[in-house]
């Protein structure tokens, strides 16, 4: 495993959450901000972030359910439950939501659910429930193919492929690519063995849409085409939105661009704290 972000501040927690343990930790102090991770990532991928962002907020970093450290059956849908938990054990509301690709998604739907809780979003290469962007037949991520190869034990094989697909390639040099392959060694697959029971929802855009909340939206200039679609949209339906494109970034512009990523997420922040 990668080290862990340096910060002797930082306290580990472990959140029961029904079937789930979630593992978390928390740096800093002040408004409390709870970041997410992306598929086959855990709380380690935002170790460019949490000494500065706990200058101004308290960071909370989790493993979600079935990733990292964090125990539990693979459920998006479950998800929902698990945040409701740890924002009220840990953070207090309202919380300052980050969410990166699939953890972009839970924000977006526990933001429509839960408007009361959520101070902020800040959304980076986020897709939208509902909504369809089209996708680009070499870009697309083979989950059928995934899903076999995991079923057949043959786990190296998944993530040396999945290392190389343009969400986790673009934008990416040698020494962050290798730092992604220490996370993504970690990744079991289990959720692609287990298909989800919950039915994604489909009105999470006409929650949001009605909702004065703040949204940044970060995008990568090299984002892959069907993301970009997703961000203009929900650039149109949020009516409290704004978004920055960071040049020379793909996919995960907090960990290829951190100063940049960090400095736009701060300066958003004390904005809304003032």
């Amino acid at each position: 495993m990668s080290p862990e972000p340096a910060d002797s501040t930082s306290d580990e927690r472990i959140v029961e959450c029904g079937d789930a343990k979630i593992y978390a930790r928390q740096y800093g102090q002040g408004n409390p901000a709870l970041l997410l991770h992306g598929w086959t990532l855990d709380h380690r991928s935002f170790s460019p972030q949490v000494e500065a962002f706990a200058s101004s907020v308290r960071v909370v970093t989790i493993d979600r359910r079935g990733c990292g450290r964090s125990t539990g059956e693979p459920d998006l849908g479950a998800e929902v439950g698990d945040l409701d938990v740890v924002i009220d054990t840990l953070c207090g509301h309202p919380t300052h939501l980050l969410g990166v690709s699939q953890g972009g998604r839970l924000a977006l739907r526990y933001a429509a659910l839960r408007p009361g809780k959520v101070r902020s979003l800040v959304l980076q290469g986020a897709a939208l429930d509902g909504y369809d962007a089209g996708e680009d037949p070499d870009e697309a991520v083979p989950l059928a193919k995934y899903a076999q190869w995991a079923a057949d034990g043959e786990m190296e094989r998944l993530r040396a492929d999945w290392m190389g697909h343009p969400l986790m390639s673009a934008g990416v040099d040698a020494e962050l690519h290798n730092t992604l392959q220490s996370i993504v060694a970690d990744y079991t697959g289990s959720d692609l063995l287990v298909p989800s029971p919950t039915a994604t929802p489909d009105d999470t855009g006409a929650r949001l849409a009605t909702q004065p909340l703040p949204v940044l939206l970060v995008t990568g200039e090299y984002e892959i085409a069907e993301r970009k679609p997703q961000a203009e949209h929900l650039l149109e339906l949020l009516p409290h939105a704004r978004q920055v494109i960071v040049e020379g970034a793909g996919h995960l512009v907090n960990l290829s661009h951190p100063t940049r990523f960090n400095n736009l997420v701060t300066g958003f922040w004390k904005e809304i704290d003032c």
